[in-house]
């Protein structure tokens, strides 16, 4: 470790320059990832109460009050959203009801069934937000690290060369700086991008895996208050 930052100390400027930027990629990426983990650590622990109870209770006013001290959470946000929405329904005396196809194919549901789903992807695209926020500069960290260490690697080879040709020799004393810069610069935009790739990926598929869960949760919410109100009952 010591030998690598001594030669980091013998590169030339521009190496230097190169393997401070990537560094500092480095820190702020590892800021981000390390923010997601605990977003995600706090969204697992919010949401263990609430799927709880809506396991428990199929009475609907009965979760409302359990969670109202409860820290929010994507899926209780969105339940509460979807159950505000059938609790303003039922104020209005708005139902939804069945009619024909003009040509008597089948039934259709009428407003405000496309009100729910329209709500539930409005929710779920906001409760997300928080987590995609910041992803852009993850991905272009692991895009540019590996380019700015190739650029410092033909930069280094770039500097051999010229040695060669100043002092017309290549003694390892003329070329060794040139290819220092160039495999120093390489190693650490690799050591930058891997990692960060690993972690970038696995945020993307966790926030995937909580997409769809709130969509079932959504569908199974607005199939509850469909068929509640169809058959003139509730199940809230």
């Amino acid at each position: 470790m010591n030998n690598l930052f001594s030669s980091v100390y013998d590169i030339g400027i521009v190496g230097r320059l190169i393997v401070l930027i990537l560094i500092i990629l480095s820190i702020i990426a590892w800021g981000i990832i390390i923010e997601k983990i605990i977003l995600f650590s706090r969204t697992r622990r919010t949401s263990k109460k609430f799927f709880t109870l809506f396991q428990i209770y199929s009475d609907w006013y009965n979760i409302e009050k359990e969670t109202r001290d409860c820290k929010p959470s994507p899926y209780l946000n969105l339940f509460r959203k979807l159950f505000a929405e059938s609790q303003n329904d039922a104020q209005t005396n708005r139902s939804l009801t069945l009619f024909k196809d003009e040509d008597g194919a089948g039934d259709k549901l009428l407003a405000p069934l496309a009100i729910y789903k329209s709500l539930a992807d409005s929710v779920i695209s906001r409760e997300l937000m928080p987590f995609e926020k910041r992803l852009v500069f993850l991905s272009s960290t692991v895009s540019a690290s590996p380019f700015l260490g190739l650029f410092g690697t033909v930069w280094g080879v770039m500097q051999a060369f010229m040695s060669i040709g100043v002092k017309g020799s290549a003694a390892i004393t003329a070329i060794g700086p040139g290819i220092a810069e160039a495999l120093i610069t390489t190693v650490v935009g690799l050591a930058v991008a891997i990692p960060v790739l690993f972690a970038y990926n696995l945020t993307v598929d966790k926030i995937r895996k909580y997409e769809n869960q709130l969509q079932i949760l959504a569908s199974d919410i607005i199939k509850q208050i469909v068929q509640g109100n169809i058959h003139g009952g509730s199940q809230i």
